[in-house]
């Protein structure tokens, strides 16, 4: 049998990496942003940094957690199929 590193084969305790990124995500887009898009207009060498975070936010975030989301779902799909639950105890 292949060990993956993973203890179990339920894919929500799978996915608590994808939670983490996600707060993080959450966090930078309601309390970051935010906070500097009102700082930039009181100090414009802010203005580079918001933008370039106002890109990172809109794209680059999103394509980090939807990769991460689904490979957490592939690998479990593969864990479910290959190795059923009757097979293995403890589960």
């Amino acid at each position: 049998m292949q060990d993956l590193g993973y203890d179990s084969h339920n894919s929500v305790q799978i996915l608590g990496s994808l939670w983490i990124l996600s707060v993080i995500f959450f966090v930078r887009l309601i309390l970051y942003l935010p906070m500097i898009m009102a700082l930039s207009l009181f100090f414009k060498k802010l203005v580079p940094y918001k933008k370039s975070l106002q890109k990172r936010l809109a794209m680059g975030e999103w394509v980090k957690i939807s990769l991460e989301a689904y490979f957490e779902f592939l690998i479990a799909g593969y864990l479910n199929i290959l190795y059923n639950l009757n097979e293995k105890s403890g589960e």
